[in-house]
């Protein structure tokens, strides 16, 4: 029921930002607009791959940084060490070289497991 609902979420937020991916937009719902974050990274945060799949499909910036820490989706995905996600940021072109607000790249958070 919780993937349905985000399901849902993103489907409405992409109808009110009409498919444009390239700009920061919040969960249709939100009322924080402090911080907002592209759709890509609040479903890589979560693990959500097939949601990403379709928003990456759909011409999501796969490198969008975000504001807070200047992470991109493949910064979180190996943060959190979701493998099936990484995999596919990477299979889509993700750039590993990208360094985030310390200096580090991605892989930098790598868990060791």
């Amino acid at each position: 029921m919780k993937n349905l609902f985000l399901l849902l979420a993103v489907l409405i937020s992409l109808s009110l930002h009409g498919g444009d991916f390239g700009q920061d937009c919040k969960l249709a719902g939100s009322n924080d607009t402090s911080k907002l974050q592209p759709l890509l990274h609040y479903v890589t945060i979560r693990g959500y791959v097939e949601i990403a799949k379709v928003l990456l499909d759909r011409g999501a910036n796969i490198d969008a940084v975000d504001t807070a820490k200047q992470w991109t989706p493949l910064f979180y995905a190996t943060f959190v060490g979701c493998d099936i996600m990484i995999e596919l940021l990477k299979d889509k072109g993700a750039n590993l070289t990208i360094k985030d607000k310390f200096k580090r790249t991605a892989n930098e958070y790598k868990k060791d497991k």
